[in-house]
């Protein structure tokens, strides 16, 4: 549990890794079909894991949330594994592009279903004020981009003068992205996102997008140790062939939009 501070900062890096490639100039000639790709994908996979679960029994807030939840792809596997290889080109470039929208799309999704049903044990199972939730969610969202976007402006003007070092800033502004979001009960990933993208898109040079490489091994050791550690197989059995009935939904929903 300690180390949960340091997870969060690794999820932080990584959405920065990721997010960083989600610029403009780099994509345009592709916003068409990373786009068609994302949108099917994530719409698929919602759709496909809600009614296979409410399929094998769950209720239909487990469901939903189980859904939501399903929309995401793994950004450090991803970046892991482009690093590794060397991997450049169209497909690298479509890649982290469909998983930065991916996970875009995916924090919304939950924030509207953990609000929706909020809502409804809040009055009892008799009315989900969809309005609401919806409300709320653009709230959470807007806060996030307020906070992304003003931390990136700070950083682009800090970065641009020499006596600044690009790694201190960069780590103060990924800090600055994950601490506040957390203490607002606000999305880190979704923060991060604004703040590299506004950072990408603004930036000529992509040097200070990188300055952080040195820090990732380490903080990668550490969140996916944490990932390990969060799967309990003892708890599997409790949930019977659903837990490979919604893997298997997740997989079919992914293959979807390529």
């Amino acid at each position: 549990h300690s180390l949960q501070p340091l997870s969060t900062l690794a999820m932080g890096l990584i959405t920065v890794n990721i997010g960083g490639r989600l610029c403009y100039r780099r994509i345009h000639n592709a916003l068409k079909r990373i786009t068609i790709i994302a949108l099917l994908e994530v719409a698929g996979t919602v759709t496909l894991v809600f009614f296979v679960s409410r399929l094998f029994g769950a209720a239909w807030p487990t469901a939903l949330l189980l859904g939501t939840i399903s929309a995401a792809t793994a950004p450090g596997t991803i970046v892991a594994l482009i690093r590794e290889n060397r991997g450049k080109g169209s497909l690298v470039k479509t890649l982290v592009s469909v998983v930065a929208l991916d996970n875009i799309l995916c924090i919304f999704l939950f924030a509207i279903a953990s609000n929706l049903i909020s809502s409804y044990y809040k009055n009892a199972g008799d009315a989900v004020r969809f309005d609401l939730a919806l409300l709320v969610s653009v709230i959470q969202l807007a806060a996030s981009a307020v906070i992304g976007l003003s931390v990136g402006k700070a950083t682009k003007i800090l970065v641009a003068n020499p006596r600044f070092h690009s790694f201190s800033t960069v780590l103060v502004a990924v800090l600055v992205c994950t601490g506040l979001s957390s203490y607002l009960h606000l999305s880190p990933l979704l923060t991060s996102l604004f703040f590299v993208v506004y950072l990408g898109n603004s930036l000529a040079a992509e040097g200070p997008l990188n300055a952080l490489e040195p820090l990732e091994p380490l903080l990668y050791t550490c969140f996916f140790t944490l990932a390990g550690l969060s799967l309990h197989l003892d708890s599997l059995a409790g949930v019977g062939f659903m837990f490979v009935a919604c893997p298997l939904a997740r997989i079919r929903g992914k293959s979807i939009g390529p």
